[in-house]
């Protein structure tokens, strides 16, 4: 299919940040597309004065998971049928929005701030870490086989590992034995699988703006 449309164009900062969910996707789904990291006129050219925006088929579309949605369903990643969607779906929004961006919510606006100690990311991060493993312990409840949702890669398992990337800042170093070896094994596969191990080898921008 993506042989017959014209290659996709994927607005973003140079860095991972939110963008990263639709990178991994377009890598895991060996998508080719071009990025544009030149946004100094983004909030002239998104659809909501925001980034990342892609440009498919000529027109503009806004929302890091919208876009990642849009490609995951193009690269097979969100099932057969509509219930299957659905499903892989809510688990992908439960990881992301229940998850990770409740805590990015709380640990932003500490980020940006000068004045912010280190003693005062560190009692953040902990008290994140506590949210993370209670989380992945409900996720882990409903998984269903080698991966979340059985044998088979989907959207959630990418949005998993996407979602840990963020650990960097967000957990304390050398968290990853607090979780089980289920969430920590399907976070290796997912980066283990050929287009996002390419991708992750030759990536070279930080998670975050450098301070």
């Amino acid at each position: 299919l993506f042989e017959r449309m014209s290659e996709p164009v994927f607005h973003y900062f140079p860095i991972q940040g939110r963008g990263e969910i639709v990178r991994y996707v377009l890598a895991a789904g060996n998508i080719s597309y071009k990025e544009v990291n030149e946004v100094a006129t983004y909030k002239e050219d998104s659809p909501f004065g925001s980034l990342p925006y892609a440009e498919i088929e000529g027109k503009r579309y806004g929302q890091s998971n919208a876009i990642a949605k849009y490609f995951a369903k193009k690269a097979g990643f969100l099932g057969t049928n509509d219930l299957e969607e659905l499903e892989i779906v809510s688990y992908a929004d439960f990881i992301i929005l229940d998850c990770l961006e409740a805590s990015l919510g709380e640990f932003i606006p500490l980020f940006m701030n000068k004045d912010t100690t280190e003693d005062q990311f560190n009692e953040l991060r902990a008290s994140t870490l506590k949210k993370f493993t209670s989380k992945m312990e409900t996720l882990e409840k409903v998984a269903k086989g080698e991966f979340l949702l059985g044998d088979k890669m989907t959207y959630a398992d990418i949005a998993l590992a996407y979602a840990f990337i963020w650990s960097e800042i967000l957990l304390p170093k050398d968290s990853k034995s607090s979780f089980s070896s289920k969430i920590n094994g399907i976070i290796d596969k997912v980066n283990e699988q050929e287009g996002i191990k390419e991708y992750i080898s030759k990536r070279s921008i930080p998670l975050v703006p450098k301070s």
